[in-house]
């Protein structure tokens, strides 16, 4: 008979990888969706929000998940608009959807702001205050505001 101890470390072990093999089937289920335009919107949100993480991760690796991941974002789109004219990253609607869905997913974690959507325009919204992080993404791409993270810290 097994420990108490061995139990546990089988019953965990065996845990993590149900969850594992569902993350991966989700997250398929949910690309094959995105592709084909029927992912619901809070779902695209939250998707290509994590898209974005990954993508942050593998350059900038700390705070991510808080209000300072916000600075990542912005070091991301300097970067971009060093290598590109900042009308096309205007037009490149994956950058904007990407990067203002993880604005929104860190407002939503840190600051405790809500999506909403106010005839089809996600927006995050809390007491009164609203927030449109996709603007702020087309703002900091066109040099109208100097960092997405300095604008959110103090919200």
């Amino acid at each position: 008979m097994l420990s108490f101890f061995e139990d546990v470390v089988i019953i965990t072990a065996l845990t993590i990888s149900v969850t594992a093999v569902l993350v991966l089937v989700m997250g398929r289920r949910n690309a094959k969706k995105r592709r084909s335009g029927t992912l619901p919107r809070r779902a695209l949100l939250d998707y290509t929000a994590g898209e974005m993480l990954i993508e942050l991760m593998h350059t900038y690796e700390t705070g991510l998940g808080s209000i300072d991941g916000l600075k990542a974002v912005d070091l991301y789109l300097e970067k971009k608009k060093s290598l590109y004219p900042a009308e096309s990253l205007l037009n490149d609607t994956e950058l904007i959807l990407r990067a203002g869905a993880f604005t929104g997913t860190v407002l939503r974690h840190a600051k405790h702001y809500r999506w909403k959507f106010k005839d089809d325009i996600p927006l995050m919204h809390k007491k009164g205050t609203t927030v449109y992080p996709f603007e702020l993404i087309k703002q900091k791409i066109n040099g109208s505001l100097n960092s997405v993270y300095e604008y959110c810290k103090d919200l």
